[in-house]
């Protein structure tokens, strides 16, 4: 009997992931600014140092901490249109849980990477895998958007899947030499992974912290629990964590990057303004989600016997600290989703265990041969060609035929058309939330005033917009100063209303109004 069993729960597991919509994954205000971004970078071979977008007087000082990864995204939607962008974002998405992580659960699973193991033990290992990545996937969807954050969860799971593949040398095979040789080997590849994850998107953070998390635990482990540790382990990870923290200063902006990272983690205005930095919410599916993984761990724990689930300082801090950050931060739950993955194949796995024991007692003595690599690497560049394919020739993601791009019903595409076709220069304030849109769609000298990028425009800017909205006698000052020249205004927001009522709109569209402002 060959790998079937695995295959197949992984073809399952991955196909119910394409019965999925994603009619929105573009709705994302920065989704018209990002794809600019990236062809401002292949127009002229470097990233950008100052704002080229926003129509002001001087351009901004502006720090593109996505540079690189917008780059790729145009190419993608200059080569292959919607759907091709479409299906590289879905493709960037499955990577990290069907590319990377199901492998490594899997090998978890089968036990100390023997080369074989028995029909029972395949197939509730199967089943384990498939339900924790099913699960794990579905909860990561929260973050499925057309931006160049999908390259962060790509490179964050594979440093997952690396330094978990090490704790578990180290720790429960008790190979240290094994686990060393290991980590040398990687000395060289990680921090060049994050040479690149710097350029690609500001989460290679979370990578940094998920090394110094990897080895405070092992300390832990070693002074409380009395293991027997090489200083060579600690030595290595520190010199690991020291490389990766340096190469991540070789980028166009240097150090500044970082502070521009920190400075936006540090802003109690915007992370209240911008939805995905709230806390996590238990009224929408992505909170029963939480409760669901976070509680099958839970009741493992509970109800399997201890060496069953061999679990030390470094699988407690990850559970209790991600998910502690997606409570805290909605925008970390792709993450724990991540990082809970192979935890939640082994919590599954113990608990069949304990439900269908006789299955493993009694086990059939016919065993077969493992070669996951193979068959799952197949299948994935199966699954690659087979959407590049279908969104080339049929337009087609999967099963999903469109509509593509930003929502109708979410971007005044009528009242943009309108003011494309006005003669001039068109300087135009509108909600940051359509900022990008009109960067991106804006023709004939139709140019944004603001958009959602925050740590450029700053906390006053987006303060002078709700004074704006409000009515605020303030209102003429900011517009006058900022040189408007006409406003884009949701059309039943109190602005709208008020110039509905003056009859000044000059074009009144289903989604925004446009008014000239003098």
């Amino acid at each position: 009997m060959k790998i079937t069993i695995y295959l197949l729960s992984f073809l399952i597991a991955l196909g119910c992931v394409f019965t999925w919509h994603l009619d929105r994954i573009a709705d994302d205000p920065g989704v018209g600014w990002h794809l600019k971004t990236g062809e401002y970078v292949a127009t002229h071979g470097a990233p950008p140092l100052v704002d080229p977008f926003l129509e002001r007087e001087a351009p901004l000082p502006w720090i593109s901490d996505q540079w690189l990864g917008d780059y790729f995204l145009f190419q993608v939607y200059d080569l292959l249109d919607w759907p091709g962008l479409y299906a590289f974002c879905v493709l960037l998405f499955f990577l990290p849980y069907y590319g990377v992580l199901h492998v490594t659960a899997y090998r978890l699973l089968r036990g100390r990477f023997a080369g074989s193991m028995s029909v029972p033990r395949l197939f509730f290992a199967s089943v384990s895998t498939a339900l924790a990545a099913y699960f794990c996937s579905k909860l990561g969807l929260v973050h499925l958007i057309v931006r160049p954050v999908l390259f962060g969860y790509a490179l964050f799971a594979i440093l997952y899947g690396v330094l978990f593949r090490f704790y578990v040398l180290l720790v429960r095979r008790d190979d240290q030499a094994a686990a060393l040789r290991y980590l040398q080997k990687h000395l060289v590849l990680l921090p060049l992974l994050f040479l690149l994850w710097a350029n690609l998107h500001p989460s290679f953070v979370v990578g940094l912290f998920l090394i110094a998390l990897l080895t405070a635990s092992l300390i832990t482990e070693k002074f409380l629990f009395k293991r027997r540790f090489s200083a060579r382990v600690s030595n290595g990870l520190v010199l690991l964590g020291v490389l990766c923290g340096a190469v991540t200063l070789l980028n166009p902006y240097g150090f500044s990057l970082h502070a521009s990272i920190f400075t936006l983690a540090g802003s109690d205005f915007f992370m209240s303004l911008n939805s995905e930095w709230h806390s996590l919410g238990f009224r929408h599916l992505e909170g029963t989600l939480f409760e669901l993984i976070f509680g099958g761990v839970f009741i493992a724990l509970l109800v399997v016997r201890r060496d069953r689930l061999k679990w030390g300082v470094f699988e407690a801090a990850l559970i209790l600290v991600f998910a502690h950050l997606s409570l805290e931060r909605v925008r970390m739950l792709p993450f724990f989703a991540i990082v809970m993955l192979p935890l939640l194949a082994e919590a599954f796995y113990a608990l069949f265990h304990e439900i269908f024991c006789g299955s493993f007692r009694n086990e059939a003595k016919e065993h077969v041969s493992i070669s996951y690599k193979r068959y799952t690497r197949s299948a994935f560049l199966v699954v690659c060609i087979a959407l590049f394919s279908l969104a080339a020739f049929r337009n087609t993601v999967g099963w999903y035929k469109g509509p593509f791009g930003p929502s109708k019903k979410k971007y005044p595409f009528e009242a943009l058309s309108y003011l494309n076709a006005q003669p001039g220069e068109k300087r135009v304030y509108a909600t940051p939330n359509w900022g990008g849109f009109l960067t991106f769609y804006g023709k004939n000298k139709t140019a944004p005033l603001i958009d959602d990028r925050n740590t450029m425009l700053g906390e006053q800017v987006y303060k002078d917009y709700f004074d704006v909205e409000k009515l605020s006698p303030r209102s003429d000052k900011v517009l006058g100063a900022l040189g408007t020249t006409h406003l884009l205004l949701y059309k039943d927001s109190p602005l709208a209303r008020k110039y509905r009522q003056e009859e000044k709109l000059a074009f009144e569209g289903d989604v925004g109004v446009v008014v000239r402002y003098e």
